[in-house]
């Protein structure tokens, strides 16, 4: 009886791991494993055809967004932290990019 009191009282409680995908796909050489993302916001006055022009002549496609902003991926190849930073910083020059910063 003792023993089925205490196997009532007994609960546990299931908890998963999860893996931040932050730095965690970046190898000890500094390049990614994974296409490089982006965080985007377009200016206001951008219009759909630009957005779908830049979007075509970088090879990137849109997979996700949330406030205003969105997550863009350019090409399907790793990038290297210095490639990333230079890509980053190119997009920051763009006439319709308001805002970019790595979603990695």
């Amino acid at each position: 009886m003792i023993g089925a009191i205490l196997a009532k009282q007994q609960t546990g409680t299931f908890q998963s791991a999860l893996l931040s995908a932050s730095m965690d796909n970046v190898t000890r050489t500094g390049t990614q494993q994974t296409a490089p993302r982006v965080l985007v916001r377009f200016a206001p006055d951008a219009r759909v055809s630009d957005i779908t022009a830049f979007l075509d002549a970088h090879q990137a496609a849109i997979t996700g967004s949330a406030a205003g902003m969105y997550r863009v991926q350019f090409g399907d190849k790793p990038m290297s932290r210095q490639e990333m930073a230079a890509l980053i910083t190119r997009l920051q020059n763009e006439k319709i990019i308001q805002l970019a910063a790595s979603a990695q």
